[in-house]
């Protein structure tokens, strides 16, 4: 659908919110900013959380910190000891002091460090245990012991590189779990993986089989001998008389533990182990223990033809399905003096989601699963310290420890807001007049927004201010008081009033963004028909009709279906290690006001709301101006505009496996957009991404142009901006070298669709010509986006375009086309139900999978041998009926990241100059790191400049990519995949 904002009632109507920004802003420079009291937006929608954590020490971050311990005896003050994974060990003082110990890199042999644990006597021996994945040329782990040469429990001294006695090996690869921890009766106990990728589950059947370590607890002897082993056996392990049974297993059936910790009152033992599919469990550890893996996961028989081992299988304490964990992490069982509530709970959490939980025996033997915190963590380990603290570390988000600490939020007086009339942020909410303190805002570049126009509001309570943040990696960052609640109401044109004239504006939606305890949180209000209130969306979104002006037939309406984003889809874009604020920044508040002499930004900054540091930082920021200003240069509308609504995602730390960038303080070059595309080329004529003086060869154009797959921005827009798509279309235009690809043949049909004196025979066969290739058909929808086209001849060819063979054309044009009128989709969120009730058929799923609208081709291989794997970025998917049914082909597809095989993992590197590279990891050696990246071109960077090589926790593979499809496409691509074989 076109910008509905276009028409000149429209522009009216926006000139008047305008004039009414400009009163505000100038009664606001006159008077002195009020605190803002009447906040009632606290807590969540529920019950608020009984924790958070806070910074442990603001002044200092790890390079991807693993795990941290503290040595027995150390008491309340003693320094903590943090291991990063590639090897560093450090101390770290209560003070935020830190100093190396020992650089296990520099020692032969080691490879990344998993875990490590203090011995129980270390205030005797000196002595500390580490686990790593490498042992030379041999795909191994491996246990060593090393000694301190000084200090003592409460101040660690150095660790001696040369004392390294290596105790245990077992065979790596795929789940190694090697996590280490000593028990109350003084033996090592090791939790190892199954050994394998996670596809297929349990490949070597080690979970059931207690014949070799995979997918155990070990228990170790590491005070004595035995022959030319390194440790002894303990005789009361429960196999060491079984035939053919390793002896130092202690208990067995798991797939990757991660993380386990021993009740220092009972002497009970409990692990987290990271599941498969559906279920993440935590256990409770006894002798000879049997957990299931891979007979079972969880509670749900997965693999009946596995013989189970020789003990009875137990059942998990607790398993989380997917929906709350997807990579469980142990912790600790908790009998501190400072947490009551905690008293002999087991402390843990969840890498992925961030959440924080505690498991609790009751009196009658029930356990008690209680939610404690909700984090943007990538939770690694936990620890608590003599003194009762409770510490969680953070891999590679923050790379920080944190203390969890009590939340210090009640149960709310009154309940959260569901109403935006209850959240105190209006005096009048029908009338958006703001309550005292809660000041209006503009910002230089606006996002398109599907045709709305936006009103921004920002309240903080009391008189809070915002100001620079010292400890976020980016110069944009800025620290927010907690409380502060950032407002976007969106409205549309209104619906036809009685007279026949439209209506000024309705209200359609408000957004919230609420920080508090160091998290942003999104919620979306509805707006009601009357436009008297909005109420607050469900977390999962849902879509609703509005009834709007038809902008191209005068006095009619239409139906739009517009999205209501949930939480989930909010932080798609506003998640934290992109930048939760997206509007709010410095380079967006620099707007004039009236005649220029002041802007948003010194107003904001003389009403005290952003201090001078922060404002004055503002200033040093790359310029945006207004895209549609047109007194701006050009290039400089372009570039904001990319800025604002391609940036998001597509910047060095941004989601999207493309590596191109629209950062406007990037230069041209640094955009890496002036090459072929990667991925998908959509019949565009010599396709590049773009294409310098040549917009219908530039596939970035054809995107903005189109709905359904291949769509950008590919989250939170349902329909095309005409006038970006233009603007775009001229700033390609203008850039050199000016090698236009448009044929004359194109720019003479364009003639004839455009001329009003053209015959019928004239239109239809300029039409048949445009639509002939994709070029053509674009360069037909951006005169249609630009109103050059009479309004009959538009007609026909949208209606020509939606009967045409190619989805590659039909997608270009399906803006056009009323909401009601388009083909059904699946959309965001979907019921499995619907796909998977349907008969799908495997010719026409074929079809859909070698399509050009369907990524599936562009890295799964479509033809087999060693050339065509070698040209893929996944694996080839022939023969998945044997390994998968219907119903996990669907999920693996709606959730790519939620299992990934170690051979198709993405990797980060980082090279010595900051450069960065994603993609798959083809070649690690002495000289050399090769990675595969989207596009399938291979990056090699030498050793030397490596500084940081990283394994990522989300797939190559995009999010959504069923999204666009119909129930029954998608259900003729399941059938396809299904029935595919050799």
């Amino acid at each position: 659908m076109r910008e509905l904002s276009r028409k000149s009632g429209r522009v009216k109507a926006r000139s008047v919110i305008a004039g009414i920004v400009v009163l505000l802003s100038s009664v606001a420079l006159e008077a002195r900013r009020t605190p803002w009291v009447t906040s009632k937006v606290k807590g969540v929608p529920g019950t608020p959380a009984p924790f958070r954590v806070v910074d442990a020490f603001p002044a200092l971050k790890f390079e991807r910190p693993v795990a941290v311990a503290v040595a027995p005896g150390s008491g309340a003050e003693g320094e903590l000891a943090i291991v990063e994974f590639g090897g560093r060990v450090l101390a770290v003082s209560r003070r935020g002091e830190s100093r190396e110990l020992i650089d296990l890199r520099e020692t032969s042999r080691t490879g990344n460090v998993f875990d490590m644990t203090f011995d129980p006597d270390f205030a005797k021996n000196r002595q500390i245990y580490f686990c790593f994945n490498a042992d030379g040329q041999q795909p191994r782990t491996r246990v060593s012991r090393f000694r301190f040469l000084d200090g003592d429990a409460k101040k660690l001294g150095k660790i001696d590189p040369a004392s390294e006695e290596v105790l245990f090996r077992w065979n790596a690869g795929g789940h190694n779990g090697a996590c280490l921890d000593f028990g109350p009766d003084g033996y090592l106990y090791i939790a190892t993986g199954d050994g394998v990728g996670p596809n297929p589950p349990d490949r070597n059947n080690s979970g059931q089989d207690i014949s070799d370590y995979h997918g155990a607890v070990l228990r170790i002897d590491v005070r004595r001998r035995d022959g030319e082993k390194a440790y002894a056996v303990p005789a009361d392990n429960p196999f060491v008389d079984r035939a053919g049974a390793k002896p130092e297993v202690w208990a067995y059936g798991f797939r990757n533990p991660w993380r386990m910790g021993f009740d220092r009152k009972t002497g009970e033992l409990w692990l987290a182990d990271v599941g498969w599919e559906t279920w993440e469990m935590v256990h409770r550890i006894v002798r000879g223990g049997n957990y299931g893996w891979s007979r079972m996961e969880g509670r749900m028989l997965l693999r009946p033809e596995i013989e189970p081992g020789p003990t009875p299988i137990i059942p998990p304490v607790k398993d989380h399905p997917r929906s709350e964990a997807n990579s469980i992490t142990g912790g600790v069982v908790y009998h501190g003096a400072l947490h009551e509530s905690l008293r002999g709970a087991f402390v843990y959490g969840d890498y992925v989601t961030g959440r924080l939980w505690s498991l609790k025996e009751g009196a009658d033997g029930a356990y008690e699963c209680r939610d404690l915190a909700d984090t943007d963590l990538h939770v690694i380990d936990f620890v608590e310290d003599e003194g009762g603290r409770l510490w969680v570390l953070d891999f590679d988000y923050t790379q920080k420890v944190w203390e969890i600490v009590p939340s210090g939020l009640k149960p709310n007086v009154e309940p959260f807001p569901r109403k935006l009339s209850e959240t105190g942020i209006f005096q009048s909410v029908e009338k958006l007049l703001p309550a005292p303190g809660v000041l209006p805002y503009r910002v230089v570049a606006e996002p398109w927004m599907d045709g709305a126009s936006a009103v921004r509001h920002v309240a903080i309570p009391g008189g809070g201010k915002v100001g620079p943040n010292p400890q976020a990696d980016s110069p944009r960052a800025w620290a927010f008081p907690e409380g502060t609640v950032l407002v976007r109401t969106l409205s549309l044109p209104a619906a036809l009033v009685e007279n026949g004239r439209p209506g000024a504006r309705q209200n359609v939606e408000t957004q919230l963004l609420h920080y508090e305890l160091g998290s942003w949180r999104p919620y979306t209000y509805a707006w009601n028909a009357d436009g008297t209130d909005a109420e607050l969306i469900g977390s999962a979104g849902e879509d609703r009709t509005v009834r709007v002006p038809d902008p191209h037939r005068p006095g009619e309406t239409l139906e739009r279906v517009w999205r209501y984003g949930g939480s989930g889809e909010c932080t798609l874009c506003h998640n934290a290690p992109i930048g939760s604020v997206l509007g709010f920044e410095r380079d967006q508040l620099d707007v004039p006001i009236g005649d220029g002499s002041s802007s948003w930004l010194t107003l904001l900054a003389s009403d005290r709301v952003i201090d001078s540091e922060a404002s004055a930082m503002a200033r040093r920021m790359p310029k945006l101006v207004d895209p549609h200003d047109t007194t701006q240069p050009l290039e400089e509308r372009a570039r904001s505009y990319l800025h604002t609504n391609c940036g998001v995602c597509h910047n060095s730390g941004g989601d999207t496996t493309i590596s191109i960038f629209f950062r406007r303080e990037l230069s041209f070059s640094d955009l890496k957009v002036a090459r072929r595309p990667g991925v998908g080329d959509f019949g565009v004529d010599r396709p590049w991404i773009l294409r310098p003086g040549d917009p219908f060869g530039s596939v970035m154009l054809y995107r903005m142009n189109k709905l359904g797959y291949a769509r950008m921005p590919h989250v939170g827009s349902r329909s095309v901006d005409s006038k970006g798509v233009a603007l775009i279309e001229d700033w390609i235009s203008s850039l050199k070298p000016a090698e236009k690809r448009t044929t004359d043949i194109v720019a003479a049909a364009l003639r004839a669709v455009r001329d009003v004196s053209s015959t019928n025979a004239e239109v239809d066969a300029a039409i048949d010509r445009l639509l002939a290739t994709t070029s053509g058909a674009l360069a037909t929808a951006i005169r249609i986006h630009r109103d050059e086209i009479p309004l009959a001849t538009r007609q026909r060819i949208i209606t020509n375009s939606q009967q045409h063979s190619s989805p590659d054309v039909r997608g270009i044009f399906e803006t056009f086309v009323p909401d009601a009128e388009r083909k059904s989709r699946l959309g965001e969120a979907f019921d499995a139900d619907v796909v998977l009730s349907r008969r799908g058929d495997v010719k026409r799923g074929e079809l859909i999978f070698h399509s050009d609208s369907n990524r599936c081709k562009s890295c799964h291989p479509s033809a087999k041998g060693a050339e065509a794997a070698k040209d893929s970025l996944g694996p080839d998917l022939r023969g998945l009926s044997k390994k998968h049914g219907r119903a996990e082909l669907l999920r693996h597809i709606v959730e790519p990241s939620f299992q990934i095989a170690p051979e198709y993992a993405t990797w980060l590197l980082v090279t010595t100059t900051g450069a960065t590279h994603t993609g798959l990891l083809v070649e690690k050696t002495a000289r050399q790191v090769v990675l595969k990246d989207a596009e399938k071109k291979l990056i090699r960077v030498p050793a030397s400049s490596v500084a940081a090589l990283t394994q990522q926790k989300t797939s190559m593979m995009p999010k959504l990519l069923l999204r666009d499809l119909s129930p029954q496409e998608a259900a003729d691509l399941l059938e396809f995949l299904a029935k595919w074989s050799d």
